[in-house]
């Protein structure tokens, strides 16, 4: 048979056929819309998770002391999310840790313009300059920092850099501070019983020896009864 021998469709069939393949297509190029938004609102909904499933890891991978690890996983935060600000403050610590001051400082000026706690921001910077031998920029950092917040570590951090600079009474006054606000402290008396010490006050002295003893001698005694 020949095709002339099968009917021809009209003009009318003609029209319904392209009608129906044009409404085919419409429904086909719509469904992979939807399907391409459904995949893209996954990754949006997705790529918080990742972020902060970093950050995570990145704080943890600086409290066992791999800071370079540390440092490279806050640089993978900053490329998923460049406005996760948090992660200079911490970045900085990284580095300070990693012996690289400058770098420190750099992400500690970062953080000074978004971090809410600029307290803490303040101290690190504080150590650094002390570690840079730089203590008139440290005590003043130290200072800054107690002027948002009265922090007990920043007291200490600032007495131990008057210490530095043989300001042995200023420097008691800090660790006393520190001695109100925490309640046992044993580092901190042995500190302040030393700094005592330096300035002949032997009874001021063994004060503090005998207070940080008792308190060593009752954490270990909890320890062993917590066995």
């Amino acid at each position: 048979m020949n095709r002339q021998d099968f009917p021809q469709p009209t003009e009318e069939q003609q029209v319904a056929r392209r009608r129906r393949r044009l409404v085919v297509w419409t429904v086909l190029i719509a469904l992979l819309i939807l399907a391409g938004g459904a995949v893209g609102a996954y990754f949006v909904a997705y790529q918080p998770y990742r972020v902060d499933a970093r950050f995570r890891e990145a704080t943890n991978l600086m409290s066992i002391g791999d800071s370079q690890a540390a440092v490279n996983m806050f640089n993978q935060v900053l490329e998923l999310d460049p406005n996760r600000k948090d992660v200079f403050l911490r970045r900085g610590m990284a580095y300070q840790n990693m012996g690289k001051p400058d770098l420190a400082l750099e992400d500690y000026d970062r953080a000074m313009t978004v971090e809410s706690d600029r307290s803490a921001v303040l101290t690190a910077r504080g150590i650094v300059y002390r570690d840079r031998g730089e203590f008139q920029k440290a005590i003043d950092e130290f200072t800054k920092a107690l002027a948002v917040r009265d922090q007990p570590d920043t007291y200490f951090e600032r007495g131990q850099t008057y210490a530095l600079m043989q300001e042995y009474q200023k420097a008691i006054a800090d660790m006393d501070n520190v001695v109100a606000a925490v309640r046992d402290a044993p580092h901190v008396l042995r500190a302040r019983a030393l700094l005592k010490q330096k300035l002949g006050n032997t009874s001021g002295y063994l004060a503090d020896v005998a207070a940080a003893e008792s308190f060593e001698e009752r954490a270990e005694s909890g320890q062993a009864g917590a066995k």
